[in-house]
């Protein structure tokens, strides 16, 4: 049985790799087998940023199966971490003036609260406000935080990071 495993695992391997750049992530790998074009230069750009170095990912992806090229590329992963696992929904839709527009979020728990996070993880970051009294916003760049405290006795923080990408 472990032979034939693994003469299955080569044979997927070898077909899959020939059929893409093996230096490209998965996500990019994905991309160029559905036919997407006019966003493959974003995918690589965020995937890179979000997933290099990643301790093991995997992904889902939707794509339009009739125009995959003209249309929204939807990832969700799970990307590990030394310290637990976040979910990345990354989107990419082409624009009319033949680029890309991208999206992203990363959500990850931590089991600090979310004031010490803040203080901590994001002290450089600018506080813009809340949201719903509980939420906090907070931005750098481009890129917004949002801070929710989380489990029975509020000790939990839910972060989620999101930026849109032009």
């Amino acid at each position: 049985m472990k032979k034939i495993f693994v003469f299955v695992l080569a044979t997927f391997a070898i077909f899959h790799a020939s059929n893409v750049n093996a230096a490209d992530l998965m996500p990019v790998q994905d991309a160029k087998k559905y036919g997407v074009q006019q966003c493959i230069s974003k995918v690589r750009t965020v995937s890179n940023f979000l997933l290099k170095g990643a301790d093991g990912y995997g992904d889902d992806t939707n794509w339009n199966k009739k125009d995959a090229n003209r249309r929204l590329l939807s990832f969700f992963i799970s990307r590990g971490y030394s310290d637990g696992d976040s979910q990345i929904n990354m989107n990419f839709a082409p624009n009319n003036k033949g680029g890309c527009d991208a999206v992203y979020t990363e959500t990850f728990v931590s089991e600090s609260r979310c004031s010490l996070v803040r203080e901590t993880t994001f002290k450089t970051w600018k506080y813009r406000g809340s949201l719903n009294g509980k939420t906090l916003v907070l931005n750098k760049g481009f890129a917004y935080v949002y801070l929710t405290p989380a489990g029975k006795a509020s000790n939990l923080c839910l972060m989620t990071k999101r930026e849109v990408v032009y």
